[in-house]
C-alpha cells in the first residue's frame, strides 16, 4: 500500500510550559522530510536537539492520497544531564569583527530583540 507521510511537523513541550512550541531545523524549516515511498524507512537527525516532556509528531502529506496517512515512528532519546539550557542576550549582539551572535533556533521569550528564557 502506498500510504505514508512524505513530511511531519514537530512540536514539544517542556516541564513548564502550557503551550506547544514548534520544532525549528537549524536551516529555519518548521516542515521536516519523511519518507518517499511505504516500505524504506528514513532516518531523521534533530539539529538542534530537542529538551522536552512531551513530544508530538504532526504528520504531513501530500498528493492524491492525502487524505490516507500512515507512519511508523522510533524516537531515540536521552536523560538530559547537563548545559546550558536558558539565557539572555541581545539578538544579533556583536562580538568583535568577526563574530556576531544570531540565534535562530532559540525557542525561550523575545522581548525587544533580547531572547530570554
Amino acid at each position: 500500500n502506498e500510504q505514508f507521510a512524505d513530511s511531519f511537523r514537530i512540536e514539544y513541550k517542556r516541564e513548564n510550559e502550557q503551550k506547544w512550541i514548534k520544532y525549528k531545523y537549524f536551516s529555519g524549516q518548521y516542515i521536516l522530510s519523511g519518507n518517499s515511498n511505504s516500505y524504506i524507512p528514513t532516518m531523521r537527525d534533530l539539529l538542534p536537539s530537542i529538551i522536552a516532556r512531551q513530544i508530538r509528531i504532526i504528520p504531513i502529506v501530500t498528493g492524491p492520497l492525502s487524505k490516507y496517512i500512515c507512519m511508523r515512528l522510533e524516537l531515540y532519546g536521552c536523560s538530559y544531564e547537563d548545559g546550558l539550557i536558558s539565557y539572555s542576550m541581545p539578538q544579533g549582539d556583536k562580538r568583535g569583527y568577526d563574530v556576531q551572535f544570531f540565534d535562530e533556533t532559540y525557542d525561550g521569550q523575545n522581548e525587544n530583540g533580547t531572547l530570554k528564557g
